[in-house]
């Protein structure tokens, strides 16, 4: 295929945002994230700070992970009434690597509460028991498999990278799980979350759609872009082009830049799935398993077996 590939344009440059510095929508995302939860919940400020805190260690730990591993572009923004997130991007990256990085969040934050709940159960101490069990709930509760959670990222690095279909139907089904949950418990922000999740199992969808178009093309797209041929990324931008009839109407020609180019070369990009090296042996498998499911069940068990009484009759 790489003769027809002169018969192309040279593919533009990817045009990249300089991210150097994003702890000032860091802080700002920190500040709406505060000023929501004070305005339409009756918070005290000391549990709200314990909140904030944990989600900082929490993420934190993917920052720490992921800028041991030079992964480019890093932010951390925090999202009203849903917690934090960071994200950043690698060009090449091995299993290993992704759930450090993804295990880097609740784990942590599990340790700590685990010690928080000892040393509160020793000395009776109030505080430390309601900061441990915050640090125990949010990172328990982010290792449950389903998207798009740390548990569910788990799983996906594990068995299904780079499968459309089947990360569709992950995404769908944590969808309906989330919009369930809520309406069982009257959690009513979860229902949103999972009704808004539907943008993005039809956003999965659609690239699904158009990675299975690249396959009958004979495209590959589990690439870099910097690796993309000429051939590959006009032949791939014309598939998105024909899936976004709104685009189809503006631009003239197939095999010519458009003005606004640098929008399609992100979208191009954006269509790719990163190459991810699965460097991981059976006994690595299982030793993931093993983490993942010790991190939700043992703090548990621990939990059950303490007598804090003590602790609970104030409610």
């Amino acid at each position: 295929m790489e003769e027809y590939s002169n018969l192309y344009p040279p593919k533009p440059e990817l045009f990249e945002k300089n991210q150097a510095n994003n702890w000032g929508m860091s802080l700002f995302s920190l500040a709406l994230f505060v000023m929501a939860f004070i305005l339409i919940f009756d918070f005290n400020i000391i549990f709200l700070s314990l909140i904030v805190l944990v989600l900082i260690i929490h993420e934190g730990g993917h920052y720490l992970a992921m800028k041991l591993f030079n992964y480019r572009k890093v932010k951390l923004l925090f999202i009203p009434f849903m917690g934090a997130f960071v994200a950043g991007e690698k060009e090449d990256v091995s299993q290993t690597q992704r759930l450090f990085v993804i295990l880097m969040g609740p784990v942590p934050g599990i340790l700590i509460g685990l010690a928080f709940l000892y040393f509160g159960d020793l000395y009776q101490d109030k505080f430390l028991i309601t900061s441990s069990l915050l640090f125990l709930t949010i990172n328990i509760l982010n290792l449950i498999p389903i998207d798009p959670l740390d548990g569910g990222k788990v799983l996906e690095t594990l068995f299904f990278t780079n499968q459309g279909r089947i990360k569709m139907y992950f995404a769908l089904l944590s969808s309906l799980f989330m919009i369930g949950i809520g309406y069982y418990y009257s959690w009513f922000i979860l229902m949103a979350f999972g009704f808004l999740m539907a943008f993005r199992v039809r956003s999965i969808q659609k690239t699904y759609n158009m990675q299975s178009e690249m396959k009958e093309q004979n495209l590959n797209f589990i690439k870099s872009y910097k690796d993309l041929t000429n051939r590959e990324y006009w032949k791939i931008r014309e598939i998105f082009i024909n899936h976004t009839p709104i685009l189809k109407e503006s631009i003239p020609s197939m095999r010519e830049e458009w003005e606004n180019e640098n929008i399609l070369t992100t979208q191009v990009n954006n269509l790719l799935s990163k190459p991810i090296k699965h460097n991981l042996s059976v006994i690595g498998y299982l030793f993931v398993i093993l983490i993942h499911i010790s991190a939700i069940i043992l703090p548990l068990v621990y939990f059950y077996n303490l007598d804090l009484s003590w602790f609970l009759n104030e409610f």
